[in-house]
């Protein structure tokens, strides 16, 4: 409990001295800040190394963020071609990952990815269903996820 009050009060003062002006109000959107990593971090399993996690999650944000460009640039090449009836279609994606928070994570990458969007998962907790814009091969899309955003969610959250 001392040392997650120490990393979240710590947190706060990082968060002070990035946003360059020393107030209440910067201090406690820190404050939430580090709550919040502490309450993301709190669902590691005991015995994982912190360390791993942290650089999992680092990585899991940079390849989020090349494939949003990849599908910013593909949507607006759909977009511009004037096709109306791109081969959009719906994927059913077998999941790996089981944790709650790990499917969760991974339903909102792939709707904040434009050209695709989250439906639904399965009762079962073994399938997601999406809708992609640009559908050649569904296992092209399978293959995608996997090996981009579910490769790095599972190292982070399961």
């Amino acid at each position: 409990m001392g040392a997650s009050l120490i990393f979240n009060l710590l947190v706060a003062l990082v968060w002070v001295f990035l946003k360059g002006e020393f107030n209440l109000v910067n201090l406690v959107w820190g404050y939430i800040l580090g709550a919040g990593i502490l309450f993301l971090f709190s669902q590691i399993p005991p015995g994982k190394v912190y360390t791993k996690k942290i650089l999992g999650f680092i990585g899991l944000a940079m390849v989020f963020l090349v494939e949003l460009y990849k599908a910013n640039l593909s949507v607006l090449k759909v977009v511009l071609s004037g096709n109306t009836k791109p081969p959009s279609g719906i994927v059913a994606y077998p999941l790996e990952v089981k944790s709650d928070w790990g499917i969760t994570v991974l339903a909102n990458l792939i709707t904040l990815t434009p050209g695709t969007i989250s439906m639904e998962v399965a009762p079962d907790r073994k399938t997601l269903y999406i809708h992609a814009l640009e559908v050649d091969d569904p296992q092209d899309v399978v293959a995608g996820i996997k090996e981009s955003f579910e490769k790095r969610v599972l190292e982070v959250f399961e």
